[in-house]
């Protein structure tokens, strides 16, 4: 691998716009402790032996002790295997991101920084459009974003989330900055919330993508290390509630009939029922669906008959799941429906004296 991008799993600044970087670059972000770098960072980085890694943010965000402990790991054996990208605050450090973007850029994204819904929305876009990411204040474009973007020239850019956000005020600064000559030299993507924004946003990726990612919209960290890999393969990444899928969410995972939806983060982040129904889009259709968890192991299932996926999928929660094959349309809408209650003890179920239990499937 080329490059590895690291960042503080504290806040997400500063793993914005690496984000978009590592999409456009197809490195992956890890996510980093502001002293010390944790276990299973080490672990990937072993496994991934990058011949660089990228540090983003400055030494609040990422130690000088992690950023040294970061050269154990690349493998280019040179003064410059491990550097940093930052700037006095997230605005020079968005700006130091951006400066490795060539001039004439076709569009740049600006997202508020005091907060991460709707930025984290976007978090994907950008990668898959080789643009960069820069943070605003509400009221005001910082000066190093200013003269980013005087440097930069892109034709378009797209503000993301609404005036609550990002104000008229600063839209108004930005159409001076964008060299396109449309009504639409700057474009805002906005939402009642951060559910509808990802929706809107991911209306821009064609129907029948082979993947769409799906994280937990109440907090970030797994939805911004999933967005390299996402804007590195072109997929959007919807958001979803932790234990119920928002309407624009479904609404979008059914009109764009991926191949494959995976869900990013654990339980805890998002539910083994959630991330049932967000593969459950796809019942409208006879084809066949991976439906996978990034972040907990999987257990492989056969779906043959709506009576029986529905009476034992229960049985088979716990676990984690990955439905691999199914036959007919019924099957697989039942299997994430919720079981009806059973007639016999759950252990005549499982003994598959009426029904198989999980061993026979």
């Amino acid at each position: 691998m080329a490059t590895a991008y690291v960042a503080t799993g504290a806040s997400y600044a500063d793993a914005l716009s690496g984000a978009a970087l590592a999409g456009r670059t197809g490195g992956p972000v890890l996510l980093t402790q502001a002293t010390y770098t944790p276990t299973p960072v080490k672990t990937e980085l072993t496994r991934l032996k990058p011949r660089k890694i990228v540090v983003l943010g400055g030494t609040t965000s990422v130690s000088n002790a992690v950023l040294n402990e970061l050269r154990t790991f690349a493998t280019a054996n040179t003064s410059d295997e491990v550097t940093r990208l930052a700037g006095t605050d997230r605005y020079g450090t968005s700006a130091a991101v951006a400066a490795t973007y060539p001039a004439g850029v076709r569009v740049a994204y600006v997202a508020y920084d005091g907060d991460f819904p709707d930025a984290l929305a976007g978090a994907a876009v950008p990668g898959r459009d080789d643009a960069p990411v820069l943070l605003t204040r509400h009221d005001g474009l910082p000066a190093p974003v200013r003269q980013q973007l005087q440097r930069l020239r892109p034709q378009q850019i797209v503000l993301l989330g609404g005036t609550q956000a990002v104000s008229e005020a600063v839209e108004a600064e930005l159409r001076t900055l964008a060299t396109g000559t449309g009504a639409d030299r700057v474009k805002r993507i906005a939402g009642k919330d951060r559910y509808a924004v990802a929706a809107a946003l991911a209306a821009t990726y064609p129907a029948g993508s082979p993947t769409a990612y799906v994280a937990s919209g109440a907090t970030f960290p797994d939805a911004l290390a999933g967005a390299a890999l996402a804007g590195a393969e072109g997929a959007p990444v919807l958001l979803t509630q932790p234990r119920s899928v928002p309407a624009a969410t479904s609404e979008a995972l059914a009109r764009l009939h991926p191949g494959e939806v995976t869900v990013l983060g654990g339980k805890n982040t998002v539910t083994d029922a959630v991330a049932g129904t967000s593969g459950s889009s796809c019942s409208r259709h006879p084809a066949p669906v991976r439906s996978s968890r990034r972040g907990g192991a999987v257990t492989p299932m056969f779906v043959y008959g709506s009576c029986v996926s529905r009476d034992t999928f229960e049985y088979l929660r716990p676990q984690g799941f990955e439905v691999v094959a199914h036959v007919g349309r019924q099957p697989w809408i039942s299997v994430f429906s919720p079981p009806i209650q059973l007639a016999l003890p759950a252990s005549d179920y499982r003994g598959g004296r009426h029904l198989p239990g999980p061993a026979a499937l």
